[in-house]
């Protein structure tokens, strides 16, 4: 290998996920991307990336060896200019909650690399609640009266602003 100090330009890593927000239970694609921006080929590298077991299931690793919460693969040589996409899903544990966040670390270590290169990824977990297409007011704060049957009276407007008055009921 050539000394470090003959190497010009620079590696990067790359981690994303095919979205930012996921519901517990999806499936999300995770991609890393390693590029080699140097003038020299690089040889020995490493990617790992860390997650936690109890929050993620890897469901398709693309050719990495896993190990209690890491994933890892070897490029054994990368030349200049060339660049290495590595594609993994995992599907998100059932037991998330609304607001918990999904946070893992792709590393690139080895070949002339004076240390090693990170890039994360957050994926924070939110709730959709079903549409039922029914509405609940409780103007007196009392909350959902259980054997109790209320009307009361409230003031809606519709996309350009035109209020209107509509009876609920609470059953």
């Amino acid at each position: 290998p050539p000394p470090t100090d003959d190497i010009d330009g620079t590696m990067s890593i790359i981690k994303q996920a095919d979205r930012l927000e996921a519901n517990a239970g999806d499936t999300v694609t995770y991609t890393i991307t390693v590029r080699n921006d140097t003038n020299v080929t690089m040889r020995n590298l490493q990617v790992t990336d860390s997650y936690s077991p109890g929050q993620v299931t890897i469901m398709d690793a693309d050719g990495a060896s896993l190990s209690s919460g890491t994933m890892s693969w070897s490029i054994p040589s990368l030349n200049a200019g060339q660049t290495r996409v590595l594609r993994y899903r995992g599907r998100l544990s059932t037991g998330l909650r609304h607001g918990d966040v999904v946070r893992n670390t792709a590393q690139l270590t080895g070949g002339e690399l004076p240390g090693p290169l990170t890039s994360s990824n957050e994926i924070r977990i939110i709730q959709h609640l079903p549409q039922t297409g029914e509405l609940f007011a409780d103007r007196g704060l009392r909350g959902v009266q259980v054997g109790r049957r209320d009307r009361h009276t409230a003031s809606v407007k519709d996309r350009v602003e035109h209020p209107q008055q509509v009876e609920i009921q609470m059953v």
